[in-house]
C-alpha cells in the first residue's frame, strides 16, 4: 500500500497573495515610467517652430522630425542688427522658408517677419509644420513707409529703412552781402545839380525886380 503525504507550499495565507502583490507592484510601476514618458513627448511635441502631427494615428514615436536642427543652425538662428548713423538694418535667418512663405508687415512703430512651411511624409502618415514670428521695433525718427527689405540667396532677410538727418553742430559760415555806393553817389549828384538850377532860376527872377 502506497501512502502519499502532502506538504503545504505556503505555510500562511500571505504567502499565498505574495506573488500576486509582487506582480502589482511591477504593473504600477510600469505604468507610472510609461505616464512619465507619454508627458515628456507631448511636452517635447508643442514646438511651434517644428511640429508634427501624425495622420494615421500612428504612435507619437513613430512620428519623427525628418530633419532636426544642428549645432551650426541653431547658433545662426539669431537675428543680427547692423544699423548705423544714416540707417537701420536687421538681418533677420529665414533658411528652410520659400519666398512665398515669407511675410512682413509694418505695423506703427514695428516691423512684423513671419513665415510658416507646411511639408507632408511621401507615404502621407507624417506632417511637419514650421512656423515664427518675429517683431522689431523702428528707432524714433523712422518712418515705416520708408521699409524695405530683400532677401539673399543664402536665406538671410535684409530690412532696411533711413534714418532721419541729424542737424550738423558744427558752426556754419554766413556770408556777408556787401551793397554797392554807386547809385547812392548817382542820386546825390543829380539832387545837388537841381537844386543848383533852381537857386540860379530863382537868382535871375530876382534881378529885373531889382
Amino acid at each position: 500500500m502506497v501512502r502519499l503525504v502532502f506538504y503545504p507550499l505556503f505555510t500562511e495565507e500571505e504567502d499565498l497573495f505574495a506573488p500576486l502583490k509582487a506582480l502589482d507592484q511591477l504593473s504600477n510601476s510600469v505604468l507610472s515610467a510609461l505616464r512619465q514618458a507619454d508627458k515628456k513627448t507631448k511636452q517635447a511635441s508643442v514646438d511651434r517652430s517644428a511640429s508634427c502631427v501624425c495622420l494615421r494615428g500612428d504612435s507619437p514615436s513613430s512620428c519623427r522630425r525628418k530633419r532636426p536642427l544642428s549645432e551650426e543652425e541653431s547658433s545662426r538662428s539669431a537675428d543680427s542688427t547692423a544699423d548705423d548713423d544714416s540707417k537701420f538694418v536687421v538681418n533677420c535667418n529665414v533658411r528652410g522658408y520659400k519666398p512665398e512663405e515669407i511675410s512682413v508687415k509694418a505695423i506703427g512703430d514695428c516691423v512684423e517677419v513671419s513665415a510658416e512651411h507646411e511639408e507632408e511624409s511621401e507615404d502621407g502618415c507624417s506632417y511637419v509644420k514650421r512656423q515664427f514670428t518675429r517683431r522689431f521695433t523702428l528707432p524714433e525718427g523712422v518712418k515705416a513707409e520708408t521699409v524695405t527689405c530683400a532677401l539673399s540667396s543664402s536665406g538671410l532677410l535684409a530690412i532696411e529703412a533711413p534714418k532721419p538727418e541729424v542737424p550738423s553742430k558744427k558752426p556754419r559760415m554766413i556770408p556777408i552781402t556787401v551793397e554797392s555806393s554807386k547809385p547812392i553817389e548817382a542820386a546825390s549828384g543829380e539832387a545837388n545839380k537841381e537844386s543848383a538850377e533852381k537857386q540860379k532860376e530863382g537868382a535871375t527872377e530876382a534881378a529885373p525886380e531889382s
